[in-house]
């Protein structure tokens, strides 16, 4: 029998309650009923911030929301997707909720069309703003700014990120750009996040349009890609095919926006209501946690009354602050520090009730302030216009004021009594709204750090936390908006509860064996390891043979974004996790058109996206047929699909990735063999029934349907393994078909156990890996190799990047390497002080990372703590000091130590040596980067390690046990 296992979630917010939910309903889907479910909350009341304030009769049963209000039904800019909206929808129809409070604003109403903005002392109506003919508040009309960013080349470069503000200006100019963002997009996000355009991340922010613009050069081409390659979506399919629910197309046709009738809180209220109902659930309110503490097996929770509580998998439904605060600091220092790193703001939301009938000036949702206003608002919401339907019986009219957000310590809100605020407050509208009356009631809330504010980096932070997460191996999953999407609506993301499962179905994996259960009936004796040699006789290798496997055929083309998208997303999981039931099969022609040349007696193609997309889809060609298995060949697919450039660059990184030989698919690119295999697929693709109408086009065992086709875009795991005959009961595959999720410790290949000790540990091989691989490697065989560099060089940076560090991770055993950060510098002796002054060739900024790098590498002497550091450094943009802030946390590394060094003579005498060093090459270094190779340097030397320097270091390597990485170059090597 299994063992009762239990999660603990804590924060009673929207989020915890939701995860709690669907928790509890996909344990009931997957037939888990040992699955116990703890809900801790703080206070007495569930909601977090969606809490609504019922006023009573007195003042005609009006309501005060001091939270979300509305939620939205269409996508746009600021909105969530569809299928969020739809799984909203849906819950509210399964705690019955839906019938009796669903309250949709239509389209055409004035409180959804109307969306004003205070600017220059007057309201303007943003409905009124024509594409061609333009309008207030811009100059131009819109048009030209869309004409002037897709034929502009100027700010076409790659970026990790950036600020809004910094985004725009570089698309539009600064001219063009500045009132996109004062007069647009500052208020908008003012009116979401309560941030500003100058620290708010364009990537996580602006996600769609940031990548769009990132992938095709230009934000308005990027939407015009999409249109032209956007296959038939229809975004009013249900998200959960086992429920049988209604279908909300007519729905989301005819409204956009909706309200609750009784307010809000309805919703948690609901939710708390049927969670309690659940025998296998427990709400525990008034729980102030004291600590959180992973251990070994299982996770404890503290609590200020002195009570623990044990479970084995932690969701945290808490703002991270909060999270970090109850975590271990010596034992999480680290996730701690990322966590405290995302940033939130404080507002005021003040909501009034006035008894004139009509105060509003249009009718409509309401009105954002842009910064240069300089107002002590946000924004203003017409709660009356919106709830008008539930309202317009009711005496009186209903506004609410934002105040504060990223301005709040700017204005000094937080020393304000309620009085001062109401008095500024009702002056603002005066001003702006010609609103002289007094309020009969308002309330004044107060909501310290309530919107996480997803600065410039978040991404990266996230990556950075999650990694952490992976690295420690902790049962913990994050939900809330810190991380992901402000908005009610983004709490319903089903895969986390599918995540949490995955634990619990598996039991827990052990390192002794590869952590991929799709790899324990791989062979006998990997079998035996994982102690499952009987399970997989009786339930895997005797009912797994070919016939009963799914076939998938994807057509494709190789530069269409919607076929890169679904290649690299669902295909690749896919691969990576239900392999044993499916056969993959790729037909790379797409709507390419093909003219047969007597002449030359070979064909000729034309392709959707170009010349360079035909060769594209010549390499999958060639590739497929000399790789013809998916192990061999997907590796390579994916790489190439996820990685932008130029096609034969991408291709030739990406073969050396996939231990493909590039020479052989290039010799086949120009050959008959290559054009006769790209005819076979061009007949394959036409012969198509029905004819394919876009790309990518799927079939599942030969059949091709439009259902199948969107729930393959959406879902393809879930749809092959509904398509698998077979029973999956304790079948490896099991665990992917419930869940839909897939994660790898230990590499599916034997061949790269030992190619770091990282991996090794993973994979419970180090004692092996040490007795046969790593001590036969002598010392003395070691290839010494030193680099010279500058920290702000260019063409040092990309040295690094593309060829030191991927050096580092992969032939480690066999080589010393050797840093030296000076370069191209000038050093000179001051009497006075008694210290070396330095002048770099790119100023102040690089002597200053010189100069850190030397006191990393003195303090962190081993390659293993300071290659991380360099890596970050030299591959991140901005503040040199913040940048080696944020990398030394990274690193583990006590940043106060190295930044005191910098400044001191230790530092100084450090820098010097390291000058000596360089100064004394022979021959001299002519420029950096400045590369030898046991001590040597030559003009050949140099070349080979700038194209690749793995190759260089294997060829130089004498000794013997290459490692994995290099044997593809010791292919002849006898």
């Amino acid at each position: 029998m299994q063992k009762p296992l239990t999660v603990g979630i804590v924060g009673g917010g929207i989020a915890g309650l939701v995860s709690a939910y669907y928790l509890a309903q996909k344990a009931a889907l997957s037939k888990l009923p040992h699955l116990r479910i703890l809900l801790f909350e703080r206070s007495s009341r569930f909601g977090g911030w969606i809490r609504t304030d019922q006023l009573g009769a007195k003042y005609d049963s009006h309501i005060f929301e001091l939270g979300a209000r509305t939620l939205r039904l269409q996508s746009g800019n600021a909105s969530l997707s569809n299928h969020s909206a739809i799984n909203t929808l849906k819950l509210l129809e399964q705690l019955n909720i839906f019938d009796d409070q669903f309250c949709p604003i239509e389209k055409s109403s004035p409180a959804n069309k109307n969306k004003l903005l205070y600017s220059n002392e007057k309201l303007i109506n943003l409905n009124d703003l024509s594409l061609i003919f333009g309008g207030k508040p811009l100059r131009y009309p819109p048009i030209v700014y869309a004409l002037y960013e897709y034929f502009s080349k100027e700010g076409r470069f790659v970026v990790q990120d950036e600020t809004i503000k910094s985004f725009i200006y570089r698309r539009f100019g600064a001219v063009l750009g500045e009132e996109i963002v004062e007069y647009l997009l500052d208020p908008l996000l003012k009116g979401i996040y309560a941030g500003s355009v100058t620290n708010l991340s364009a990537r996580s922010v602006l996600k769609t349009m940031f990548e769009r613009e990132q992938r095709h050069g230009s934000i308005i081409k990027g939407i015009l890609k999409s249109k032209q390659n956007k296959t038939a979506n229809d975004s009013i399919n249900s998200l959960f095919n086992d429920l049988n629910l209604k279908d909300y197309a007519s729905i989301l046709n005819k409204y956009a926006i909706y309200y609750l009738k009784d307010g809000m809180e309805t919703l948690p209220c609901a939710l708390v209501n049927h969670l309690q109902k659940l025998s296998n659930v427990e709400i525990i309110p008034n729980q102030f946690l004291q600590k959180i503490q992973f251990l070994e097996d299982h996770v404890e929770i503290s609590t200020r009354s002195n009570e623990k509580f044990v479970v084995d998998h932690l969701i945290s439904a808490i703002p991270a602050f909060e999270l970090a605060n109850l975590l271990d600091d010596t034992q999480h220092k680290i996730l701690r520090s990322q966590l405290n790193q995302i940033a939130f703001v404080n507002m005021f939301v003040i909501n009034l009730l006035f008894r004139k009938e009509d105060i509003f000036p249009k009718e409509a949702f309401g009105y954002l302030i842009p910064t240069r206003e300089h107002s002590y608002l946000l924004g203003v919401l017409f709660d009356s216009c919106i709830r008008h339907q539930i309202d317009k019986k009711k005496h009186g009219s209903q506004l609410t004021v934002m105040m504060g957000g990223a301005w709040f310590d700017e204005l000094k809100l937080g020393q304000l009594t309620e009085d001062q605020l109401i008095d500024i407050v009702m002056k603002e509208l005066k001003k702006q709204m010609n609103l002289d009356e007094k309020p009969a009631v308002y309330s004044v809330a107060r909501l310290n750090k309530a919107i996480p504010n997803y600065n410039v980096g978040h991404q990266a932070l996230l990556d950075d936390i999650y990694a952490r997460i992976r690295h420690d191996k902790l049962p913990l999953t994050l939900v809330g908006n810190s991380y992901r999407g402000v908005g009610v609506n983004n709490m319903y993301l089903s895969l986390i509860v599918s995540t949490v499962i995955l634990v619990f179905i598996t039991g827990g994996l052990t390192i002794d064996c590869p952590s991929s259960p799709s790899k324990w009936c791989e062979s006998k004796e990997i079998a035996q390891a994982c102690d499952v040699t009987e399970q997989c006789k009786a339930y895997v290798w005797k009912t797994r043979v070919n016939g009963e496997r799914v076939n998938l055929s994807v057509y494709y083309e190789t530069l269409c974004p919607d076929c890169r998208q679904f290649i690299t997303s669902q295909v690749w999981n896919a691969y990576q996790s239900i392999l044993d039931i499916v056969n993959i099969t790729f037909v790379p022609y797409g709507n390419a058109r093909e003219l047969y040349r007597p002449e030359t007696k070979l064909y000729q193609f034309y392709c959707q996206h170009g010349a360079e997309e035909c060769y594209g889809n010549l390499i999958h060609a060639c590739l497929i047929n000399f790789y013809p298995q998916s192990e061999q060949h997907m590796p390579f697919i994916y790489c190439m699909e996820s990685t932008e450039g130029e096609m034969e660059t991408v291709a030739t990184e990406c073969a050396q990735k996939s231990a493909v030989d590039y020479d052989q698919i290039t010799a086949c690119t120009h050959s008959r063999l290559g054009n006769q295999l790209q005819h076979e697929y061009a007949v394959q693709t036409e012969n198509l029934q029905p004819p394919h109408q876009y790309v990518p086009w799927i079939t599942l065992n030969g059949e091709h349907t439009e259902d199948m086709q969107k729930q393959a875009e959406k879902d393809l795991i879930g749809l092959i393994c509904k398509s698998y005959k077979v029973s999956l009961i304790l079948s490896s595959i099991l665990i992917f078909c419930i869940n839909d999720v897939f994660t790898i410790n230990c590499p599916s290949s034997s061949a790269r156990w030992c190619e770091t000790k990282e991996i090794a540990q993973a994979c419970g091989v180090t004692e092996q890996c040490a007795k046969h691989i790593w001590n036969v490697r002598d010392q003395n065989d070691k290839v010494n190799f030193t680099f010279y560099y500058e920290t702000l060089c260019p063409g040092c940076q990309q040295f690094m990047a593309k060829q030191l560090y991927k050096a580092y991770q992969s032939i480690l055993d066999i080589v010393n390497i050797t840093l030296v950060p000076y370069g191209n510098t000038l050093e000179t002796y001051n009497t006075t002080s008694q210290m070396y002054q330095f002048d770099c060739q790119h100023g102040a900024d690089e002597c200053l990372g010189n100069l850190i790098h030397s006191c990393v590498l003195n303090f962190y002497p081993t390659i293993q703590q300071y290659m991380p550091f360099v890596y970050c450094t030299e591959s991140s943009q901005g503040d040199v000091k913040t940048i080696a802030s944020q990398c030394a946390s990274k690193s583990q590394m006590d940043f106060n130590k190295i930044d005191a060094c910098t400044q001191s003579k230790l530092g100084n005498q450090l820098q010097h040596a390291f000058a000596v060093q360089t100064e004394s090459l022979q021959p001299p270094h002519n420029y950096v980067p400045w590369v030898t190779v046991n001590g040597r340097h030559t003009e050949i030397i140099q070349h080979e390690a700038e194209k690749d320097l793995i190759r260089l270091l294997c060829k130089t390597y004498k000794g013997k046990n290459p490692p994995a990485a290099c044997k593809r170059y010791f292919l002849f090597r006898r």
